[in-house]
């Protein structure tokens, strides 16, 4: 099984097959390197990060998969110290639908429940916001006026919060 994973027809970058985040900081690093070394050419207008990071990610996560390292790729799914605020985005949902399709179904349920918990952070945070009411932060650079108008614009969001949750 080849270790390298193409960036583009010319250059490369070999995955460790450890953890998938510590992989993209390296990979990020690594493009870095090769735009110094002008072995890449820069997108007017894209981060390298978008332009050759997100596509040879999901190459990286594509050999996770081949090797079947799952306990890795539910690791990188399953977030710490986060706030998620909306449903979960493409890449992480074609990860669940795979992780499923080869008979990982728990730990679908475990990142699933993961992300659900920290969907909720915000949620809770602006209902207990909305039964303190509102306070009065002197030691704020911000007047009365704009403090209400934050406090305000928190406790208006609680509804698409809750229906984001459901």
């Amino acid at each position: 099984m080849n270790d390298e994973v193409m960036i583009t027809e010319t250059e490369a970058f070999r995955p460790r097959f450890k953890n998938l985040s510590q992989e993209f900081d390296r990979l990020l690093e690594h493009l870095v390197e090769l735009l110094h070394q002008q072995r890449i050419t820069p997108v007017t207008g894209r981060s390298l990060a978008d332009y050759y990071g997100g596509p040879t990610m999901n190459r990286i996560r594509n050999a996770y998969f081949d090797r079947k390292l799952y306990a890795e790729i539910e690791d990188y799914y399953t977030y710490t110290f986060e706030i998620a605020f909306s449903p979960p985005h493409d890449g992480m949902v074609e990860a669940m639908d795979r992780l499923i399709d080869e008979g990982q179904g728990n730990r679908v349920i475990r990142i699933w429940r993961n992300y659900l918990a920290h969907m909720k952070k915000p949620f809770w945070h602006r209902i207990d916001s909305r039964k303190r009411g509102f306070k009065m932060y002197p030691n704020w650079l911000e007047s009365e006026a704009v403090q209400r108008a934050s406090y305000e614009n928190l406790i208006e969001a609680i509804p698409h919060y809750k229906a984001g949750l459901l």
